[in-house]
């Protein structure tokens, strides 16, 4: 059963994997010396191993959960697929752990064999390769949560599952509902990624410390110290497959919680299009993904604000908004959905757009206070500290 909004929704997923990989149709072989090429490989394997393990571990205590699941299923009598979810919810998860961990360790070879042209060469370079990873995990995540909603609606639809036929807001809750179960499995996999890669990553980043100042006087990233291969596969594991992770568990959550939100709507105003506002949440995302991508590109292309950071993210922020706002007001019209959506949508982008400047003002590198920092700070430490929160923010 794919409505008009479902088919919007994978059309626009596909064109924004199109657009994310298109820098890359011309891209020349990546060329990197033979002891680079040693020292990334070592890197892959020792994630592959840490990895290995991980999994094993995540295998039995998941066994366990479905088990104790089932259990409680037997006795509150709830319809088995929702305990069921939990399975392709957590293999996904692993799934977009892994092929974001793999894109980022293949992107190191293009940041550095690109290390002797010019800082804006590597920061292109970088973005392409950011892009190209957030897209593919949106897309993975979007996907698999449309199929399985599709999937679920059908079973609901003709295998009623006790819900009234003639009741379409419970039908409707009941669906959304349902798709709980899936964040289960993807926050379990994240609580535990992070419990086991966290302990990795400190240990051999304590270790690379201890042995560096204390037996050499090395800092911990000198490749001459012994524990730095170690620390690097510990911080590929905690700041790329746990952000990934992360990022996919609250994705998850958002969506499927705004969807629910969106079922019992339909309970105080259901209309024609009222299972719309149970997709609304995937679209809404697959939308906002294709135009974010699309405006990057043609705001890249503009000469005038090509090389200012600051200016660059205004325009690429406020175009973005403004064409999410009218396309959100046209689905308005044109379904009657809640006019209440549109609002929230004009406020919420509004406030983002805001949010930006305002922070870029007190706590960029370029703000007063950072720069009176880092004027007056022999070691620049409180500037990098700042630099490095405005980044990540």
């Amino acid at each position: 059963m794919i409505t008009e909004l479902k088919l919007y929704s994978f059309i626009l997923i596909a064109l924004s994997v199109l657009m994310s990989v298109s820098p890359f149709f011309k891209k020349k072989k990546v060329e990197i010396t033979d002891d680079t090429s040693l020292l990334i490989n070592f890197i892959i394997q020792g994630t592959k191993l840490v990895l290995k393990r991980f999994y094993r571990y995540l295998c039995v205590i998941f066994i366990a959960f479905v088990i104790m699941a089932f259990s409680l299923k037997v006795v509150m009598n709830e319809p088995a697929f929702r305990v069921f979810l939990c399975i392709p919810a957590l293999i996904t998860s692993m799934g977009v752990g892994w092929i974001g961990l793999k894109v980022s360790l293949s992107s190191i070879k293009s940041i550095l064999s690109n290390a002797h042209l010019s800082i804006n060469s590597v920061m292109t370079s970088a973005n392409h390769k950011s892009r190209l990873i957030l897209t593919i995990l949106m897309a993975i995540m979007l996907c698999d949560l449309l199929f399985w909603m599709i999937g679920l609606e059908y079973l609901i639809t003709h295998k009623n599952f006790n819900v009234p036929a003639t009741f379409t807001a419970e039908k409707h809750i009941f669906l959304a509902t349902s798709i709980a179960g899936y964040v289960i499995g993807t926050t379990l996999h994240s609580v535990f990624a992070r419990f086991n890669f966290s302990i990795f990553a400190t240990s051999f980043d304590s270790a690379a410390d201890l042995i560096g100042f204390s037996k050499y006087d090395f800092p911990e990233d000198d490749l001459r110290n012994p524990a730095s291969v170690p620390d690097l596969i510990g911080d590929q594991l905690k700041h790329n497959y746990l952000t990934f992770n992360s990022f996919h568990s609250m994705s998850i959550g958002l969506i499927v919680g705004l969807s629910i939100l969106g079922s019992f709507i339909t309970l105080f105003r259901e209309t024609s299009g009222s299972l719309d506002l149970v997709f609304f949440p995937f679209f809404y995302t697959t939308l906002g993904l294709f135009v974010t991508l699309a405006i990057n590109l043609i705001v890249q292309g503009i000469p005038v604000i090509k090389d200012s950071f600051f200016w660059k993210k205004v325009w690429q922020q406020g175009l973005s908004a403004v064409v999410i706002i009218l396309i959100t007001l046209i689905f308005c019209k044109k379904s009657n959905w809640p006019m209440e959506l549109f609002y929230s949508s004009l406020l919420g982008l509004l406030f983002s757009c805001l949010l930006y400047p305002i922070v870029y003002h007190f706590i960029s590198i370029r703000s007063k206070a950072i720069q009176f920092v880092a004027k007056h700070s022999k070691d620049s430490v409180l500037n990098t500290i700042s630099s490095g929160l405005f980044l990540g923010f």
